[in-house]
C-alpha cells in the first residue's frame, strides 16, 4: 500500500489534548451547526499550533445561512494560499469562486455534497473546471461507501472517470441525518429559529444515545441537530486495499460536533 498521510478531525480548542506526532493534518472546524463556526481568534490559534507541529491544515466548513456567511467569510481573510478549505455548501464556493479566488485549488468536496450524486454530472463537473475548482480529492467516511452508488456497487466507475481522485476517509464516526432544527432546544420558543439568536451550545455538554434498531448491540447516538453512528467496520486495512484511492485517514478522536 502506499503512504497514507494522517491527519486529526478538531471540532474545537479542547481537542489539542488529541494530538500526538503520527498527525501530519489537522482538520478544524464544523460540518454540521452554523452556529458552532469558530471565531478568527479560535482559527489562528489552530493554524499557529498546525505550523509548531508542521502539520498541513484544512477548514471544514458547513451549510449555512445568509447570516452566519459574513462570520464564515471573515475566517477565510485569515487562510494561507497552501491551506485546504472543505465546502459542503454551494453558497459558500460561490463566496470563495468570487472572493478568495486563490483558495480554490486548494477547495475540496465535502460529505454533505459528495452525498449528493449530482457533483458528479458533466455540466457540475464542468462548471468547477471553469472556475478552477480541479482539486481532485473527496472526503469521505466508510458509511457513504455504502450509500454512495458509484462507490458502493463498484469502484471502477469512479476510478475510471477520475483517474487522478484522491480520497480521504473520516473514521470512526459517520454522520446520518442532519437538520437545522435542534431538538436540544425548545421547538417552541421561537427565539432559537433567529439567525441573532445566541445558542447556549448544550450539544457541549449532553449526549443522547440510542439503541441501534437493526444491528445488536449497536448505539446510535445524537449530538446536537445530528445523528451519528460509531462504525466498526470494514477495516481500514481492506478499505485502503479495496479503494487504492484512499491516501488519507482523517481520525475523529471524539463525535464531530
Amino acid at each position: 500500500m502506499k503512504k497514507i498521510e494522517l491527519a486529526i478531525y478538531l471540532t474545537n480548542l479542547n481537542g489539542f489534548k488529541y494530538w500526538e506526532p503520527k498527525f501530519k493534518r489537522v482538520y478544524f472546524g464544523n460540518e454540521f451547526c452554523e452556529k458552532l463556526i469558530p471565531s478568527r481568534e479560535e482559527l489562528k490559534e489552530v493554524l499557529d499550533f498546525a505550523d509548531k507541529k508542521k502539520m498541513g491544515f484544512s477548514l471544514l466548513t458547513c451549510q449555512v445561512s445568509d447570516f452566519f456567511l459574513k462570520k464564515i467569510y471573515n475566517l477565510f481573510s485569515v487562510l494561507r494560499k497552501k491551506d485546504e478549505i472543505v465546502v459542503n455548501d454551494w453558497g459558500i464556493f460561490n463566496i470563495i469562486s468570487k472572493d478568495f479566488k486563490k483558495m480554490l485549488p486548494n477547495c475540496i468536496f465535502g460529505k454533505f455534497l459528495i452525498n449528493n450524486i449530482s457533483i458528479l454530472s458533466e455540466p457540475i463537473q464542468e462548471f468547477l473546471k471553469k472556475w478552477g475548482f480541479v482539486r481532485k480529492r473527496f472526503e469521505m467516511e466508510i458509511f457513504s461507501f455504502t450509500r454512495f452508488p458509484p462507490l458502493s456497487f463498484s469502484r471502477e466507475p469512479i476510478i475510471k472517470n477520475y483517474p487522478g481522485l484522491k480520497i480521504s476517509l473520516y473514521y470512526p464516526y459517520s454522520y446520518i441525518t442532519t437538520a437545522r432544527f435542534c431538538p436540544y432546544l425548545d421547538y417552541k420558543d421561537k427565539r432559537f429559529q433567529k439567525p441573532d439568536f445566541v445558542c447556549p451550545k448544550p450539544c457541549q455538554k449532553y449526549t443522547f444515545v440510542a439503541d441501534h434498531p437493526i444491528k445488536k448491540g449497536g448505539k446510535l447516538f445524537l449530538k446536537g441537530n445530528t445523528w451519528f453512528i460509531k462504525q466498526v467496520g470494514p477495516s481500514i486495512s481492506r478499505m485502503r486495499r479495496d479503494f487504492p484511492n484512499i491516501d488519507r485517514l482523517v481520525y475523529m478522536p471524539t463525535i464531530p460536533i
